[in-house]
This record gives C-alpha cells, structure tokens and sequence, in this order.
C-alpha cells in the first residue's frame, strides 16, 4: 500500500516501523520520525497513518479481494468490538468499503 501511494503521490511513506530504516539506533530513528513529522505539518502536505492491524487487513484483502468481520476476529485476534471500531474507521478514510448486510458482509478494497 505504501508504495501505491509512493507512486501516485510521489511522497515519503513509511509504514509499519519503517522509520527505524532512518538511524542505526531505535531510539533515534523514533526522534528523526518525530521530526520529519513536525517539519511536514506545514504547507500543503497530508499526513495519514494506518496501524498494523489496518495494514494487515488492506493487505488480506488485496490478496483475498474481501475480507469478513469473523476473519479479522481470527487473523488478529481481537474482539468484536474492537474489529468493528478498526473496519469502521478504515471504511470511514475511504480505504475500504463494506458490501451486503449481516452475517454474509464482507469488505473490499474502495
């Protein structure tokens, strides 16, 4: 997904923990991160951040084209709950969409 975007937007995109690429040590990748952030905020820059769990997701469903509310339960192993706030909010920044009603719902690719 972060390429995609790389491509598309011609933009510095780091996901998952990525930014640990940018020093040797951890701690001071973390801090370089944290700059590069608070230097993009201005001008016409966008910043989105995905988490793991989001990322493994859009990915399931990049390889399997839908993905079911019973299979995020499983792959992450999270509750209802917290599986219904995770696709609410990927459904919500457009990333995915839900399609059908019920038990039969999936998710696909937006």
């Amino acid at each position: 997904l972060a390429n995609k975007i790389n491509v598309k937007i011609n933009a510095k995109i780091y996901s998952g923990k990525d930014y640990l690429r940018l020093e040797k040590n951890p701690s001071m990748a973390l801090e370089k991160f944290k700059a590069l952030l608070k230097e993009s905020v201005t001008g016409n820059n966008i910043i989105y951040l995905i988490t793991e769990k989001e990322q493994i997701i859009v990915e399931y469903i990049k390889k399997y084209n839908f993905i079911r509310r019973s299979t995020v339960e499983d792959i992450l192993d999270v509750k209802k709950t917290r599986v219904y706030k995770i696709l609410t909010k990927l459904c919500e920044d457009g990333i995915i969409k839900s399609v059908g009603t019920g038990p039969s719902s999936k998710y696909i690719i937006k």
